[in-house]
């Protein structure tokens, strides 16, 4: 992965996977708090799959 600015904006892409127009494919990352969550860490099992079901 690396930042790539286009037209003042930085995008993160994602090197080698191509797009419909043949460049890097852009990858949006997003970072959250839950408060109040005592398990926030990729150590902990399934935290991850309980991020993803309050997502949904």
């Amino acid at each position: 992965m690396y930042t790539k600015a286009e037209n003042g904006i930085n995008y993160n892409r994602m090197k080698g996977v191509k797009d419909s127009t043949k460049q890097d494919v852009k990858v949006q990352l997003y970072c959250a708090y839950i408060k109040g969550e005592s398990n926030a860490s990729d150590d902990v099992p399934g935290f991850w799959n309980d991020i993803r079901n309050k997502s949904n």
